[in-house]
């Protein structure tokens, strides 16, 4: 007996005998395409965010002169690490990865603010900001 015998199916009723029914209805195929429409919105993100943590760590390898292009590259890592911390929230329904995200985002501003506060130290003392040399610093 199929759900589509029992009751009218211009009516919201409960039906018995949905998860027997063999014959696609369109909510399915509905439902199938919406599911396949997120799964490419999640690998376009993922893609973001792996664009993202790429050009960060490029920043990092090629740049071996400038410290302010270093910390950005860093900021940049951080950045598409917490987009994915908030991509797979959203896939997973929890919310375990916004807290995560807020907690690389406390630690990027205050890295930032730390990287900061020694670049202008460091320019203070050498009047230069490059990473060769950073040997002065050494304590």
């Amino acid at each position: 007996m199929k759900c589509r015998d029992v009751f009218d199916s211009t009516k919201r009723s409960f039906c018995y005998f949905h998860f027997f029914n063999d014959i696609d209805y369109g909510v399915d195929l509905r439902m199938k395409k919406r599911r396949f429409r997120m799964r490419i919105m999640y690998l376009e993100l993922n893609f973001i965010a792996f664009v993202l943590f790429v050009l960060g760590v490029l920043g990092i390898v090629f740049n071996r002169t400038n410290l302010i292009l270093v910390l950005m590259s860093i900021e940049v890592i951080l950045l598409a690490i917490s987009l994915n911390f908030i991509i797979f929230s959203f896939v997973l329904h929890s919310i375990t990865g916004q807290i995560f995200s807020i907690f690389v985002l406390t630690v990027a501003a205050a890295e930032s603010a730390i990287g900061l506060s020694i670049m202008v130290a460091f320019y203070k003392i050498k009047g230069t900001i490059s990473i060769r040399a950073l040997n002065l610093l050494k304590g």
